[in-house]
């Protein structure tokens, strides 16, 4: 359902717009790069590769499980014409979608160093020039579906907290209710430190505008 609505939603969320781009929605900002984009719980990839396709981003990384990784990066293979393999983690680059980067990795919610090794990914990935060490600004975190159980939410916020730049990411989360218990493990707005918005709610779906301020 998520990716069905994420032109709206992107446009929700008040981003700043690559230069290059241009889009109906006059609510988003020009930005000289394109956005750095995050899929938590990525599964089959469905969410993340549609986000890679809105022309907004220049990278974006579904992350999972590691055994879940080969299945993603099959996915995005099948997806992508234009492949370019970067082992030991898959690499595709779009070029028909102005050359965004579409990788698949392993991060483990619960593992602080599957953590530590994804952050270390990413500021190797996207280093600045003159300062290889500098934590990448990732705009968009997003998540569709993935909280099924206490631990396991707090373990995504955790996660949500090490890879947000405070008052900068966002993240998007969509996620099925399943009854008041469902309800009741996906209050978000019960949790300190953060900024929530209810984007969208259709059914027994809602969409929350997440951004972390503290």
């Amino acid at each position: 359902m998520v990716h069905h609505h994420l032109p709206t939603l992107l446009a929700a969320l008040d981003l700043p717009l690559p230069t290059t781009h241009t889009h109906s929605h006059s609510r988003i900002k020009p930005h000289k790069s394109g956005l750095l984009g995050v899929e938590l719980g990525s599964g089959v990839g469905l969410v993340g590769l549609a986000l890679a396709r809105t022309g907004l981003f220049s990278a974006v990384h579904l992350t999972d499980l590691p055994c879940q990784v080969p299945q993603t990066q099959a996915n995005i293979d099948l997806n992508y014409r234009h492949c370019e393999q970067h082992p030991p983690r898959g690499t595709v680059t779009d070029t028909a979608a102005g050359g965004v980067k579409v990788t698949a990795e392993g991060l483990d919610w619960l593992s602080a160093a599957s953590v530590a090794t994804f952050q270390q990914y990413l500021t190797t990935t996207h280093a600045t020039a003159g300062d290889p060490t500098s934590r990448p600004l990732i705009d968009v975190l997003i998540a569709a579906d993935v909280l099924y159980s206490p631990e396991l939410a707090e373990g995504f916020f955790n996660v949500v907290r090490a890879l947000s730049t405070p008052l900068h990411t966002v993240l998007l989360l969509a996620q099925k209710i399943r009854g008041e218990q469902g309800r009741m493990l996906i209050d978000v707005s019960a949790i300190p430190g953060l900024s929530v918005s209810k984007l969208l709610e259709v059914c027994d779906v809602v969409v929350y505008k997440i951004v972390v301020v503290q």
